[in-house]
């Protein structure tokens, strides 16, 4: 059953929340930053974007436990700790929502890179 739609909403305490949505069917990105509303926009997606993300999504398993190496912890992971990540994938009959504490951080990281280089502006508050 393919995709048709990927909403991923970032909350983060006092400094708002930025969320995208990802129509597959209708080709279109849609940007939503509660900071600044100035920065809101619609995109059109390729359909080699399309492609692209379709390929991400069938090779990623957003559920799996994401493992680290070793006690390093990185910026970026004490950031994710103190947000609220939500994804929701829409399928034509139902639809999956996983907070950060149910998602693999890896393929979280792959999508997120991805979502940047479509819209061009960094995922991040």
């Amino acid at each position: 059953m393919p995709m048709i739609a990927l909403e991923c909403e970032l909350s983060v305490y006092r400094k708002g929340s930025l969320a995208v949505s990802l129509d597959l069917q209708q080709g279109i990105m849609i940007w939503r930053e509660s900071r600044q509303w100035c920065n809101n926009f619609i995109r059109s997606l390729t359909r080699e974007q399309i492609r692209e993300l379709r390929v991400l999504i069938d090779h990623l398993d957003f559920t799996g436990c994401g493992s680290v190496s070793d006690d390093r912890i990185d910026d970026e992971e004490i950031q994710i700790r103190h947000s609220i990540l939500k994804l929701t994938a829409v399928y034509p009959e139902c639809q999956l929502t996983l907070d950060d504490g149910k998602m693999d951080q890896q393929a979280w990281r792959a999508l997120r890179q991805i979502i940047e280089k479509i819209s061009r502006v960094p995922f991040q508050l």
